[in-house]
């Protein structure tokens, strides 16, 4: 999918939430820019969203195919362009939010911070199949109780944006979890998210954007990797349908327990579930740059 296409699509998705959350909202949006402000953005995550903090790590940068499309500073995505973290900024018009680990201390998050690491999940035991260095949910909610000294004032985080995109590498790499057959793995990663959710809210966070999982076993990475009979790897999708289906009933008890907080799902299942169905309306990747482009994390 090429960067516009991208972008485009998660706007739709983003539309919903500015309107049902900001009642100023102009009812005419223009892509990529709103009449709205948040103060600041807080992203939560892998390397979907992952703005480079896996180089303070001390992982090395694992493609040369990162960062081709789109290169700001000295931040790093696995990615060749922007994110959805980016896209999200770009639409508030927020700058494109720098890894927090390249902070110093003291230096203000006045915008918000990037927290998400590439290769773990939202449980810590995901990390014992990673190979990188990586920071799992409960490592990154550590980072942003730390931070919040640097945010000038507790109004402004209950404004602010909440972004959590994981759950993914749980699903995927958590061979405990998926060889467990007295588990129900999905709704486990999902009332474990839940829990974290909680957390985030405790420390001042309101308004929070959460995206469920895409179909992993459409991912070229997957099919080429299991080379199913099938068009996709079924047994992937089924973890992450089970994952999906779960998330909408737990933000809502979330939101109706939680005073004065908003939880929308951000459903980048459908997104990719459009792309994977037909193809031939997106600008394609050549099988050479889709093999050179995929670097696995796990071990």
């Amino acid at each position: 999918m090429n960067p516009t296409t991208r972008a485009s699509c998660l706007y739709f998705l983003l539309f919903h939430f500015i309107l049902n959350n900001y009642s100023h909202a102009a009812p005419n949006l223009g892509p990529f820019k709103s009449d709205i402000s948040i103060p600041a953005l807080f992203v939560f995550g892998d390397s979907w969203v992952d703005s480079g903090n896996g180089k303070y790590l001390n992982n090395s940068d694992p493609s040369s195919a990162y960062g081709v499309d789109f290169k700001e500073g000295q931040q790093s995505r696995a990615s060749n362009g922007k994110t959805m973290a980016d896209f999200i900024a770009q639409t508030f018009g927020l700058p494109f939010l720098p890894p927090y680990l390249s902070l110093n201390k003291s230096e203000s998050i006045q915008y918000g911070a990037n927290y998400a690491s590439s290769g773990c999940g939202i449980l810590p035991e995901t990390n014992k199949y990673v190979y990188v260095r990586c920071m799992d949910l409960d490592e990154q909610i550590k980072l942003f109780e730390s931070s919040l000294k640097n945010l000038r004032t507790s109004s402004d985080l209950s404004k602010s944006l909440m972004f959590v995109n994981m759950g993914q590498n749980d699903l995927d790499l958590n061979q405990d979890l998926r060889k467990n057959d007295s588990l129900d793995a999905g709704k486990y990663v999902a009332e474990s998210l839940s829990k974290r959710l909680q957390r985030l809210y405790d420390l001042g966070g309101r308004k929070f954007l959460v995206s469920n999982s895409l179909p992993l076993g459409c991912r070229p990475c997957s099919i080429k990797q299991q080379n199913p009979k099938t068009p996709c790897v079924e047994g992937l999708n089924k973890l992450a349908s089970q994952y999906n289906s779960n998330l909408p009933q737990i933000l809502k008890d979330l939101e109706s327990t939680l005073s004065g907080s908003k939880f929308v799902l951000l459903d980048v299942y459908k997104v990719f579930e459009d792309v994977f169905a037909a193809p031939g309306s997106y600008e394609p990747l050549s099988s050479r740059s889709i093999g050179e482009s995929y670097v696995p994390m796990h071990k």
